[in-house]
């Protein structure tokens, strides 16, 4: 398999450079959305761990995925994603946002 090169692209400005990724991996920012997913929500359990000697996983998953699903609209915005994905991130989001304010405080 033939793999495109940076030297195959016939214009080389912002857009192409960040489209480039995506070319021959089309998963490529759905997996960096999920890496960010992840890194935000273990980053905010531990730091509350951190300063409270308890932490809540919930919580921290819900603010990942606010921040994972504004991160998926300013990609959107520069075509870098389909709308199918910032879709499927405001969907998770959603989820882990009702289901933290659903369930009871545990103090």
């Amino acid at each position: 398999m033939t793999y495109t090169e940076l030297g195959n692209l016939t214009s080389m400005n912002l857009r192409d450079l960040l489209t480039f990724p995506s070319i021959d991996t089309p998963s490529f920012y759905p997996i960096i959305l999920f890496g960010i997913f992840i890194v935000m929500t273990l980053v905010s359990f531990f730091r509350e761990v951190e300063r409270e000697r308890r932490g809540n996983f919930l919580s921290s998953s819900a603010v990942a995925g606010v921040i994972t699903t504004v991160t998926a609209f300013l990609m959107s915005s520069l075509g870098l994603i389909q709308t199918r994905v910032v879709i499927s991130c405001l969907v998770i989001s959603s989820i882990f946002v009702v289901i933290y304010m659903l369930t009871g405080r545990n103090d």
